[in-house]
């Protein structure tokens, strides 16, 4: 999106509810990481033929979201694992040897709609990231050169198409990893040579939650070393409007590219989240309208005239998408323009479908009761001496400290 030049009004009279954080280290004990139950055979893996949804597949079928000819292979796709995924940050010192190692690996291959000169994207099939590619895919994450990311999220960033000298917002900042592209794009783009001009821009993160700012966000952004970004705690839906004095005049600070990352139903993420095939309900998007429109309403009036606003989500629903954004475009007639999507300029082209013009819009009165989930979710289990409810990470209870029971063998087949 784009937006117009015009009159303001009186926008700029808003309590100054930002609040800027330093990225401290907290301290606390650690703990194990959860480990979500994934598509396949091994431990907690999850069961494709066991996922069934009637609802959501009907839903999705009648909003005609892909083709009819597609559907069969859609629906698949909803069953199969989603592919491990990482982004080579270009801005830290000797990446391109990061660049020669994967290139070396016969288990991951190169995104060929990611721009750039040298392969930045790369992407391997879940059942080839394990054992010795894994170690070393974690130890590089751990020290820096490389950040995990899924392909898709990969999306949004590369479309704002962001430079050292812009005003950046990120109005949903964590977990990050999208801001963490924002950030390695400008910095590599700057000229740290033998007289380095450092960026005159600055990159604002802001989320609601103060503990994702200070923790997850601040977490991974501690990989780059950058003077030009902030992190902020403030509800986007109200982000003030800052006045600043420049050139002798009060001036309100507009920015020249904003990233809407939305919340949503996150249905889209169902290939890396099995449990969604149990959770989801009819309705839960229509709740969230509101909350999304809201926010894309207030980038669109903290965005500079000529200035570029991507609105993205998680969602497969166009209650969530298209229609958002129709309803965006008409509270601003002649100021807000939808444009096309730039090609990447890779090596290969991104496969797309145009949006939606129509969609359907459900009566939540005749979706009946939200079914309760069960008590015990996929790949966790049951201590047999105190029945407390266990992560299927964990080898013993959390509780009682007795060991994991064993799997009982399988029957033999009858001859």
């Amino acid at each position: 999106m784009t937006r117009a030049g015009g009159g303001r009004g009186t926008h700029r009279c808003h309590p100054p509810t930002l609040a800027l954080l330093t990225m401290g280290r907290g301290k606390g004990k650690k703990r194990a990481p959860y480990v979500r139950p994934q598509y396949g055979a091994g431990p907690g893996g999850v069961d494709p033929s066991a996922c069934e949804n009637a609802a959501l597949l009907r839903y999705y079928r009648e909003q005609r979201i892909v083709p009819p000819g597609e559907w069969a292979a859609f629906e698949r796709s909803l069953r199969t694992s989603l592919p491990m995924a990482l982004r080579v940050l270009q801005s830290r010192p000797g990446w391109r040897s990061t660049v020669a190692e994967l290139q070396r690996r016969g288990e991951v291959s190169p995104l060929g709609w990611c721009p750039g000169a040298e392969p930045l994207a790369w992407q391997c099939a879940s059942e080839a990231y394990r054992g010795e590619l894994r170690r070393w895919c974690q130890q590089q994450n751990s020290v820096g050169t490389v950040s995990f990311q899924e392909a898709v999220s990969m999306l949004p960033a590369l479309l704002l198409d962001p430079s050292p000298a812009h005003l950046i917002l990120d109005m949903c900042a964590a977990p990050g990893s999208k801001t963490t592209q924002l950030l390695d794009t400008i910095t590599a783009q700057d000229d740290w040579g033998a007289e380095p001009t450092l960026a005159t821009g600055l990159l604002v993160a802001a989320d609601l939650s103060s503990l994702k700012v200070t923790s997850v966000v601040a977490g991974r952004l501690r990989k780059i070393h950058s003077p030009i970004l902030a992190l902020a705690v403030a509800n986007s839906k109200n982000f003030p409007f800052v006045s600043h004095f420049g050139q002798g005049q009060d001036s309100t600070l507009l920015f020249d590219r904003i990233l809407c990352d939305v919340p949503c139903s996150g249905d889209a993420t169902i290939r890396k989240n099995p449990s969604i095939w149990r959770s989801w309900r009819l309705g839960y998007s229509l709740e969230l309208h509101a909350t999304q429109l809201k926010l894309l309403r207030r980038g669109l009036r903290l965005l500079k005239a000529g200035g570029r606003l991507v609105y993205s989500t998680c969602s497969l629903d166009p209650l969530e998408n298209e229609a958002v954004v129709l309803a965006a475009l008409r509270s601003y007639p002649g100021r807000v323009s939808l444009e096309e999507a730039p090609a990447l300029g890779g090596a290969s082209t991104l496969a797309t479908s145009p949006g939606l013009s129509t969609w359907r819009v459900p009566d939540v009165r005749q979706a009946g009761p939200v079914p309760k989930s069960p008590k015990v979710r996929t790949g966790d289990w049951l201590c047999p001496a105190c029945g407390a409810n266990c992560f299927g990470y964990r080898t013993s209870c959390f509780k009682c400290k007795a060991k994991r029971p064993e799997p009982e063998p399988e029957p033999e087949p009858e001859p």
